[in-house]
């Protein structure tokens, strides 16, 4: 935490030695309190691209929206990157911290002066000034309060923008998926055109009857009608994850193309390195305790009650008032002589039935709440790293397979099989079930990347830091 020289301007007005004595002590915890790091930082992704501030997506949100576009290719963590500086959804957890940042000046608040008048006509008169006060100690343990509070208003923060980054990670894969299954279907449109092609130069040639062609051209039929619908939920996906991050719905979105083996050109991010090995499961337990947000906030907010204990019983302690002023007394009732004379009336009220039982018994019951959700959370931690590397151990096996032998394979039958129908060799039921089948494999694919997806984002959120 950087500390800023904060000059504080002596109080002139104040005139005991303990105002002057409080206001020194209190300096050393002001001047720190008024200037927190945003914990949001550490959920960046990787930096790959600059980061725009918050303010300027409403200042010039027509520039924001080209940010994307700028930079040719979309990938996730442009995607994450701008949804974390422009979504909308996040103003309102940002707006939080002004509102913690509040309490620091409240803490700092002291009881207001008063008049004091107490008039016996024709005997005494006096003036003078109403001053509370209260031990010097009350007033550091509720800025140390009040900065804890800023402090766990951040950890808050910074879990809620970590959430919405795996948020915009799942929309964005699930609109690569969408994407490449309409792909898929355009390729199956074109595999059905070409042997409607085949299908009707043999019938003029009399290889084959009619019903080929009436099936070959259902067979096309089938699979607009299935690239029009996959074509639909592309333009579906794309708007809910401009809406997202922040953008217009309507803008488009220059997307990578998923590759279908394993290489370093992989502008999409979304397939798994898997030359690489994945970490021990125990070593992202450990990681997890040290990462996780909700145990970072279930810490701060038992400090925050400890903090909040020390206050309660600060001010378990006598306070005051003082009066000070000028008496005027008439000496003689029949003449007109005065005496004036200054004066100073204490009063200190001891805590005999009001002793904060109510708040002290309240911030020890918050103390055990909040250590006993820090267990409550190892153990949902627990389970969660273990469930999600499960799954991303499912889908690596999965994408191995398919990319190493299923659909290569695939590919090949089907190239042979378009060819054997077209020189005579086999029936256009065979071409028909390999087609289907070719295509039902590269659907499976695409599954498998987007569950790899969705399972290392769910063991990223259970780890608590990008594993990429």
């Amino acid at each position: 935490m950087h500390k800023l020289t904060c000059p504080l301007k002596p109080q002139t007005s104040w005139s005991t030695h303990r105002r002057k004595v409080a206001a020194g002590l209190l300096l050393a915890l002001i001047c720190p309190a008024t200037h927190l790091n945003q914990a949001h930082a550490a959920v960046q992704p990787q930096p790959q691209s600059q980061q725009p501030q918050p303010q300027q997506s409403q200042d010039q949100g027509p520039q924001q929206d080209k940010i994307l576009l700028r930079s040719g290719v979309v990938t996730v963590h442009q995607v994450m990157n701008e949804g974390l500086a422009n979504s909308p959804r996040l103003e309102q957890a940002r707006s939080q911290i002004p509102v913690a940042k509040a309490a620091i000046k409240q803490a700092t608040v002291f009881p207001n002066p008063g008049f004091m008048t107490d008039l016996q006509v024709r005997f005494t008169y006096k003036y003078g000034a109403t001053i509370q006060f209260e031990a010097p100690w009350v007033i550091l343990f509720r800025l140390m309060a009040a900065r804890k509070q800023v402090e766990q208003a951040d950890l808050e923060l910074a879990r809620v923008l970590w959430n919405f980054r795996g948020q915009a990670r799942r929309a964005y894969a699930e609109l690569i998926m969408a994407s490449e299954l309409a792909a898929t279907q355009d390729d199956l449109v074109a595999l059905t055109k070409r042997l409607h092609s085949n299908a009707q130069q043999r019938f003029e040639n009399g290889d084959v009857p009619k019903l080929d062609v009436h099936r070959a051209k259902l067979a096309v039929i089938q699979a607009e009608l299935d690239a029009e619908q996959a074509h639909i939920l592309v333009e579906r996906s794309r708007e809910q994850l401009n809406i997202l991050i922040g953008r217009a719905a309507d803008l488009p979105m220059n997307l990578p193309t998923l590759l279908s083996e394993q290489s370093t050109n992989d502008a999409s991010g979304l397939l798994p390195d898997l030359t690489r090995e994945m970490p021990p499961r125990q070593k992202l337990v450990q990681e997890a305790y040290q990462s996780r947000y909700e145990l970072k906030v279930a810490k701060q907010a038992a400090s925050v009650a400890r903090a909040q204990l020390k206050v309660a019983r600060a001010d378990n302690f006598p306070r005051g008032l003082v009066n000070a002023g000028l008496m005027v007394e008439d000496v003689s009732v029949e003449g007109s002589l005065r005496r004036k004379t200054p004066y100073v009336q204490a009063q200190v009220f001891f805590p005999v039935f009001d002793r904060q039982q109510g708040r002290i018994a309240k911030s020890i019951a918050d103390i055990n709440q909040w250590n006993k959700a820090e267990i409550s959370q190892r153990n949902i931690i627990d389970s969660e790293v273990a469930l999600a590397y499960r799954r991303v151990e499912m889908a690596r096996a999965k994408i191995r397979r398919y990319l190493q032998e299923a659909i290569p394979a695939s590919e090949q039958l089907t190239t042979s099989a378009d060819l054997g129908y077209k020189l005579g060799h086999t029936d256009i039921n065979a071409v028909l079930d390999v087609q289907q089948r070719n295509i039902l494999l590269r659907t499976q694919y695409l599954q498998s990347v987007l569950e790899y997806q969705l399972a290392l984002n769910d063991l990223e959120q259970a780890v608590g830091h990008p594993l990429l």
